[in-house]
Parts: structure tokens; sequence; C-alpha cells
């Protein structure tokens, strides 16, 4: 299942400011890591 992510706001990776997408990885409620450039995001 997917998680929701509440908001208005498009998120991107802070490092490559990839999209977020199916194949990110979250960490906890606030924390994702990139798929593309691995980076942990807030």
């Amino acid at each position: 299942s997917l998680s929701v992510i509440q908001g208005t706001k498009i998120v991107r990776c802070d490092s490559c400011k990839s999209y977020i997408n199916p194949f990110i990885t979250f960490l906890d409620n606030t924390r994702w890591r990139c798929s593309i450039c691995f980076r942990v995001n807030d």
C-alpha cells in the first residue's frame, strides 16, 4: 500500500530535484529516501 502525504506542496528531492514517486522509501512520517540519488529528505 502507498502512504498518503497531506499537503498541497509538490514534493521534490532537495539534491537531485526528482519528483516524489512510487519507488521512494519512507523512513518515518516525515523523512523519505530518494530513489534516484538516495538522499534522505525531510
